[in-house]
């Protein structure tokens, strides 16, 4: 795994920090809040609100990263990022 930046639909602010092996230019879902998820057994948490984003290893993110907060996103499952805030 390495570190990569979820960046907004448009492209212009990093939304997080994440750990993943998934490709530049994947299409993902984030989201800052989570509930419990009863209805599958195969996934803990669902996210509420989800956006969609972007992945991007480009070292030009890392800056406005720290800029932004510092927010870090974990998987949650396939291609669905929590971020803490």
């Amino acid at each position: 795994m390495t570190t990569s930046y979820i960046i907004s639909k448009d492209g212009k602010r990093v939304i997080c920090s994440i750990d993943t092996d998934l490709k530049s230019g994947t299409t993902v879902d984030y989201g800052y809040h989570k509930s419990k998820n009863a209805l599958n057994a195969n996934i803990d948490y669902n996210l509420v609100n989800a956006r969609e984003g972007k992945i991007s290893r480009a070292k030009k993110w890392h800056k406005s990263w720290i800029d932004s907060g510092q927010h870090y996103g974990v998987e949650l499952f396939e291609r669905n990022f929590y971020v803490s805030e």
